[in-house]
């Protein structure tokens, strides 16, 4: 009994050390290659040009130039010395610091999944060539970060004449359940303060990102199939029309909104574009705001819902130089289709954002009604 308890122990330790062995080997490969940039950009490596940031908790890193992937979509990616993204075919890269007007939302802005020529913030710039333009928008942000975002650079001497704020419908969500400004530091941070744990944690997670590209990139792919592998199972739609961080325009109880709720999701975000508005006054900048649907309000709301009129109320009390609706036009076509053929026309496949058409008439909204 006890010389089978010895070979088995034997094996285990064997196995174990050539299993170490084998991990340490792919580790130093891995760490070779990406140390010496021989490796291609990867598919669904879509992190390789966001970085933390410690006033506004996130954004895109300076003077990058590479590549995104949303999904099975490729386009090249780039960013002025600022992380403000520009059109990868700007000739002239000189410092800019003063700019006619500029644009502010989440990923809806930073127009994931299109290349910055097709997206509604390139369309303008190229349509007039005389403003200058910026594109200060970058996926996951609410009115906290807009607020932060723009106080810090004003700060740097970054100045513009005319801000146009995108507030997204998952800011609700966002201001609800997971940032807050913290007074002591006055920059935006995560619900709850991050434990020593959790930095050491995050800590870990960037350096293997940074040295062992190849080995995260399969891990995250390898992640991204189990929960594509659990969605299928649960029988969730690809198109999810009833998106929880969406549904709070129709449903305000939801319960997928934290301690404060979807009203004290909504009174954050407020106060937040308040504080900003402000802000604006102060340095004699103007503000106008333009709101949008998800693929969601298509299906379940009417087009003056919630997330239309909180704003429109908002830019009445505090005087926007313009608001801008672009909803009407989505509910025009709904009635003379249907609402999954104007997704499927407006919405890139599978997903909540706009595709190229979809930005063209966020953009066409936009150039009707603001200039600098």
């Amino acid at each position: 009994m006890t010389g089978t308890i010895m070979r088995v122990l034997k094996q285990a330790k064997s196995i174990f050390l050539i299993g170490l062995i084998t991990v340490f080997s792919i580790l130093l490969v891995d760490g070779i290659l990406t140390a010496s940039g021989l490796l291609p950009e990867l598919p669904g490596k879509v992190n390789a040009y966001r970085t933390r940031h410690s006033v506004y908790h996130h954004d895109l890193k300076p003077n990058y130039r590479g590549h995104d992937f949303w999904g099975p979509l490729h386009y090249e990616l780039c960013t002025d010395e600022h992380g403000f993204r520009i059109s990868c075919q700007k000739t002239d890269n000189r410092p800019e610091t003063h700019f006619d007007i500029a644009f502010i939302g989440d990923s809806y802005t930073e127009a994931v999944g299109v290349p910055y020529e097709e997206s509604f913030v390139g369309l303008y710039a190229a349509k007039h060539p005389e403003y200058r333009v910026a594109n200060l928008g970058v996926s996951s942000y609410s009115p906290s970060i807009y607020l932060k975002k723009v106080e810090y650079w004003l700060a740097q001497g970054v100045t513009f004449k005319h801000l146009v704020v995108l507030p997204d419908i998952s800011d609700i969500q966002d201001e609800a359940t997971r940032y807050r400004i913290y007074p002591d530091s006055g920059s935006v941070g995560g619900l709850k303060p991050l434990t020593w744990t959790k930095k050491l944690r995050l800590s870990f997670l960037d350096f293997f990102k940074e040295h062992f590209s190849l080995t995260d990139f399969f891990f995250k792919k390898l992640s991204n199939y189990s929960a594509a592998g659990e969605q299928k199972k649960q029988g969730t739609p690809g198109l999810d029309f009833l998106s929880e961080r969406s549904f709070w325009t129709t449903d305000f109880d939801n319960t997928g909104y934290g301690e404060t709720g979807v009203r004290g999701g909504i009174a954050l975000a407020l106060e937040h574009m308040k504080t900003l508005k402000t802000l604006l006054d102060k340095h004699t900048i103007k503000m106008s705001v333009v709101v949008y649907p998800w693929p969601s309000q298509l299906a379940n709301d009417a087009s003056g819902h919630p997330g239309v009129s909180i704003w429109k109320d908002f830019c009445e009390r505090e005087h926007c130089a313009t608001f801008v609706d672009v909803n009407p036009f989505y509910f025009d076509a709904i009635a003379k289709s249907s609402v999954r053929d104007v997704v499927n026309t407006y919405y890139i496949h599978d997903d909540v954002h706009f595709n190229a058409m979809g930005n063209e008439v966020l953009f066409n909204a936009i150039d009707e009604r603001i200039r600098p």
